[in-house]
């Protein structure tokens, strides 16, 4: 009997596991070699380095939320204005947005500008992201 409980058990979490379903993670797919666009966006504003990230969130209300972002790291005297930064942010998302064959799969565009110093054991970061859609990327 114990085993005819634990069976029907198992049974009822495998067809649960099965009735969920999990969004496709969406991953770029780059029409040209991806170390290129990575050596485009270091080019930008001679930036240390600087990668392509996706990811997929999911809110109950809202939906699944595709997200492409760039994250620049290190760049060389970088302007610390806002409205600055944001353009170079956008500049950067077109080079990856004219690189993919699937840029509309994504909702939205993060663009992360990353400042890392050390200082000895000490060290010193600051980042700031900006947020755009395809349509003010185009």
């Amino acid at each position: 009997m114990k085993k005819h409980i634990i069976l029907t058990l198992i049974s009822a979490i495998l067809l649960l596991a099965q009735s969920c379903s999990f969004p496709e993670v969406k991953a770029p797919k780059f029409e040209r070699e991806t170390q290129a666009v990575v050596d485009d966006l270091k080019a930008l504003h001679n930036f240390e380095d600087a990668g392509v990230n996706w990811k997929t969130t999911i809110s109950t209300e809202q939906g699944t939320t595709n997200i492409l972002s760039v994250t620049l790291l290190n760049g060389e005297n970088l302007n610390e204005d806002d409205d600055k930064l944001k353009e170079l942010g956008k500049e950067a998302l077109k080079i990856v947005v004219n690189s993919i064959e699937n840029e509309n799969d994504y909702d939205t565009f993060h663009v992360v500008f990353m400042q890392q110093k050390s200082f000895g054991i000490v060290n010193k970061s600051f980042s700031k992201q900006f947020v755009f859609d395809l349509g003010s990327l185009k």
